[in-house]
Parts: C-alpha cells; structure tokens; sequence
C-alpha cells in the first residue's frame, strides 16, 4: 500500500501515516447516528475489482472499503465524473455487484434520487471495516448474536482436545476472543452478553464434568497473584472503550470524529450550548448522572461503561487542588489521582488470592502463606499440567472428598486406601 505524503483535504481519514482505523469506523458511526438534517443521503461503500498497489494514484484516490458521501444529484453526477477519470488513470475497475448504498435519515422510500448502487434495506445489518452496522446506528444485538454463535461454532473443533487449566486460558486470550477485543473499541456490549460468554468458557473450561469446579472470578488476574491469566472480558469491555470514551469527553482531540461525537452525545443528553466542548465534560462532573429516560441505548452503554470504570471528570486548578469550575478537564480514576490531558487512569491492582489449602494444613501455614506460593507453583521447570494442578490443589478446586462439608466424612483413596483422596 502507497501512502500519501500529504495530506489531500484537512477532513482526510485513509492512507495518512499515524491515522488509525478506526478513525474511519467513528467517522462513519457519526454519519449514521447525526440527528442533524445536515447528515441526510445516501453513504455509497465502494469495492474494487482489481487491486494495483503499484499505481501511487490509486492508493491517493481511494482503495478497498472506502466510503463516500451524497447529499444531492449534483453529488451523484460529479462522482460519475471522477470515477470514470480515475479509472482510466488507475487501470482499476469498480465493482459495482459488491459495492452498495445505505439510506441516512430516511424512514422510507422512495429517494429523492436514484442511487448508483443497489440500496439496503433500512434496518439490514452490513458489514463495514469488521463492524456491523444498520442505518441508523450500530447494530449491536446482531454482532452480539453473531459474536455467541462465532466462538461457539470455533470452541467445537476444541471439545476432543486436551490441554492444561491454563493453556485453555491462554487460547481464550489470544484466539477465542480476538473478535471481541477489536470490536470493544465501538460497542458497549451488553451484560446478558458477558453471561452467555462466561457460560461458554465455563462450558470449556471445566469439560469434560458439566458442572464448574469454581466461579470464573477466580481465574481472572495474573498467576502470581493467584489467578490463571485469564482476561476478564467485562473488565477489559471498558477499558477499550474507554480510548473512545476520553476522546470525546475531555475536548483535547482535533479529530474530526471526535468532536462530530462530542456534538452528537452533547446533543443526545439535551444540553443546552451543544456547541460548547466543555459542555459535556461539565455535565459528566457534576454527579453520576445517567441521562434521560430516552436516551439512546448506545449512549446508554458508554454512560454505563464511565460509570463502572469509576471515573470522574474534574477541572484541577494549575497549582493541584481539585475543583469542579477550573480548566481544562481532566480525568480522575479510583486512585483520586488526576491524570493528565493525554493519559488515561490507571487499572486498579489485582489483590494476591490467598490460597484456600492454608485452612486446611494446620500447623504448617506458614508455607502456604509465603508470598512466593505461586511463583514455585508456576515454575518454569515443571510442565504446564502439573502446574495446572498444583494451582488446582492449593485453590482447592477439584471436585473430591475434601470439597464436602465440614462434617462430612472424607473419601478413601481408591488406590492405597489412605483416609484422604487427595493425598
């Protein structure tokens, strides 16, 4: 891919060094979520037929996934112009059978013009750069289903293969949830989501006993602090989301995108001066606010998301002190530590998990209670399933004799008849 090494228009979003993807989904997820009649048309998602990276032209004009704009038949007409120009110069074809329109601020039809491509249905989910959108908004029920039903159809092939406790959680990490972490930066999934999630890798995880030997709060967190490694998803929803989140809050961005969104949200809460960049981060200072009763369920997600993540917007004075009528924002974490203007707050600790075999190894606690317990359990010099089950036996989750009651009897060991089964 060729690179511009300049920019064509100040509203540029592609092939711009430092420029990110999803400068270009926001644009668009803008563009569809505008209550302003300004946003009305037709958006055109373009795909070419043949590919010449060689062509430095093409790569200035536009490329694969690009998206264009009508407003107007004029708009139409000089498209048609450009296109045919460009591709006599590029040696490039569009492909018109992939590329399609979608209605914007229209509740019905007939358009008022004709479009050059065929035109999806109003609430038709399409595919965009890896997000599912509709148009008019984010279609996130559909990528939440999708999303379900894609790890599950991948978990399947996974179901007659053996692997330690914490090789299956690193699988999870890296590959079963690789979609969810890329498509956090935009969706606030919501929490019956994160229930089926939690569900299916329980499903996985304990397989093949249906029921759960513990709860999946105790894999979270890293191995020297007692967990497993394994990424809490919900955790980790909003600490994504968050990029987007402090992007449009505090008013430091120049981003086209980010100040389009800070006017949509303004807009969206019924505040009044909209057009105010510190309108919101005001709003957002003065308590927990949650917003109108009909504010849209997407803004009710990033609303939700600010508020489990504990943040706060606060105006510091220069010489430290925090006050709510100074400038500029900034935000503050569960540390009460202001951050800077280009910073996020910090993640909070994970906190050591005692292991639940101390109880039970009277008088000798003080090994079980070293701080190093787990740094010898996951020693590099045993192999991973022995260290998933040494992890197993010192949190205590294997389904045996001594996980019954207090009062109960413990089981014999079927092999050597020792009174315990875990000897």
């Amino acid at each position: 891919m060729v690179v511009s090494p300049t920019q064509l228009t100040p509203s540029q979003h592609g092939f711009v060094k430092g420029r990110s993807i999803w400068d270009n989904i926001h644009q668009i997820q803008n563009v569809i979520q505008s209550p302003f009649l300004e946003s009305t048309g037709l958006l055109a998602f373009l795909d070419m037929e043949k590919a010449n990276d060689q062509a430095p032209t093409r790569c200035i004009a536009f490329a694969d996934d690009c998206v264009v704009g009508f407003g107007t038949q004029e708009d139409k007409t000089a498209f048609r112009e450009i296109l045919s120009k460009y591709e006599e110069a590029s040696n490039a074809k569009l492909n018109g059978a992939k590329s399609f329109s979608v209605a914007i601020g229209y509740n019905s039809f007939p358009l008022p013009y004709s479009p050059l491509f065929a035109i999806k249905p109003l609430d038709k989910p399409f595919r965009h750069l890896g997000v599912h959108f509709t148009s008019r908004e984010v279609a996130t029920p559909y990528s939440e289903d999708n999303l379900i039903r894609g790890i599950t159809n991948r978990m399947a092939p996974w179901a007659n293969r053996t692997a330690s406790l914490a090789g299956k959680c690193v699988l999870i990490n890296v590959f079963l949830l690789s979609k969810l972490w890329y498509l956090l930066h935009i969706i606030p999934f919501s929490d019956k989501f994160f229930n089926q999630l939690e569900n299916i890798i329980q499903g996985w995880l304990w397989a093949p006993s249906r029921k759960h030997s513990a709860k999946i709060s105790v894999l979270y967190g890293p191995k020297s602090k007692g967990g497993l490694g394994l990424i809490n998803p919900r955790m980790q929803s909003r600490r994504i989301l968050a990029k987007w989140i402090k992007q449009v809050v505090i008013p430091n961005s120049q981003e086209h995108w980010a100040m389009a969104a800070r006017t949509i949200f303004a807009t969206q809460l019924s505040l009044r001066n909209i057009e105010d960049n510190l309108a919101l981060s005001r709003w957002l200072s003065r308590a927990r606010r949650t917003g109108p009763r009909d504010l849209h369920p997407y803004w009710k997600g990033v609303l939700k998301a600010f508020r489990l993540l504990k943040w706060k917007v606060v105006f510091p004075w220069p010489s430290g002190p925090v006050s709510a009528s100074a400038g500029p924002p900034v935000l503050v974490g569960e540390d009460k530590v202001p951050c800077s203007q280009y910073s996020l707050p910090k993640r909070p600790k994970h906190k050591v998990q005692l292991p639940e075999l101390s109880i039970k190894i009277l008088p000798r606690v003080q090994l079980v209670h070293d701080k190093k317990v787990y740094k010898y359990t996951w020693s590099s010099l045993v192999i991973p399933r022995i260290q998933s089950n040494t992890w197993r036996v010192m949190r205590r989750k294997y389904r045996i004799g001594l996980r019954q009651g207090e009062t109960s009897p413990f089981l014999s060991c079927a092999s050597c008849g020792e009174p315990v089964d875990s000897h």
